[in-house]
């Protein structure tokens, strides 16, 4: 019960988390926010996220004193050709996603104007941000994610003490999580006929999957319970990449 209050409690880390869900919730219920809106909003996170990371990713190669030290063992662009690999690699994970959201889910607005035509992913991503509280959903969700990673990240330069082989795989698990939650979502709502109620449960369970996620990037105890969950089982590893795995983790939701 402490554990859960103790993750539940905003605090400095979890501020931007705690604000951004509410003013969801308030649009959802009084300004009315469609739910395939907020639903929407949260799937194509995965962008913003992916955006910010790369950020993050050349802060580290401009500035980090532990990249320099790579940068010396590697070559001066090995840091800048895993920024330029991750461009690749990572919007290619989110192709196939949008491919999967429009072509299996199929999300109906009004008029039906999802195409699951994969030529024509402009077109439905046109449309979705024509609609105003789509638009406003996506914007509360972006100046959330840039709050965070300005309060976390940028101001305490953290990038400083990073390496982009660290940073490279840290946002998958945390988009495959956020993303298995709002795509479940998604399926919910086809079945309850675009229930306002599912875009509410999908708030409130992607605030817990969140402060969850920021928990454990303060705990180094469950740092611990996750690498033993998600890792342990393969033998072999050395202590150093170990050690390695564990500081992807609890960077996972920084």
């Amino acid at each position: 019960m402490l554990t859960l209050l103790r993750i539940l409690k905003p605090n400095p880390m979890n501020l931007g988390i705690w604000i951004t869900s509410i003013v969801m919730l308030f649009g959802v219920l009084f300004f009315n926010w469609s739910a395939q809106s907020v639903i929407y909003a949260y799937i194509f996170e995965t962008i913003i996220i992916g955006l910010i990371h790369i950020v993050k990713m050349i802060l580290v190669v401009l500035f980090s004193e532990e990249e320099e030290k790579k940068k010396q063992e590697k070559g001066q662009l090995a840091g800048i050709y895993s920024v330029f690999f991750f461009c690749i690699h990572y919007f290619f994970f989110v192709t196939i996603q949008m491919l999967f959201v429009f072509q299996i889910m199929n999300i109906e607005y009004e008029n039906n104007q999802i195409s699951s035509n994969f030529l024509e992913f402009g077109k439905n991503f046109k449309y979705l941000f024509s609609i105003p509280d789509m638009k406003e959903a996506y914007t509360l969700i972006f100046a959330g994610n840039i709050y965070h990673t300005l309060k976390n990240y940028v101001i305490p330069k953290l990038y400083r003490k990073d390496t982009v082989a660290e940073l490279f795989m840290q946002p998958y698990l945390r988009v495959i999580v956020q993303q298995f939650v709002a795509i479940l979502g998604g399926f919910f709502l086809i079945i309850a006929n675009g229930a306002k109620a599912i875009a509410i449960i999908l708030i409130i369970v992607r605030t817990f999957v969140d402060l969850i996620g920021i928990s454990i990037s303060q705990n180094k105890l469950m740092v611990e319970k996750v690498y033993k969950v998600l890792y342990e089982e393969k033998k072999g590893r050395t202590e150093e990449q170990k050690q390695e795995i564990k500081r992807a983790i609890e960077k996972m939701f920084r």
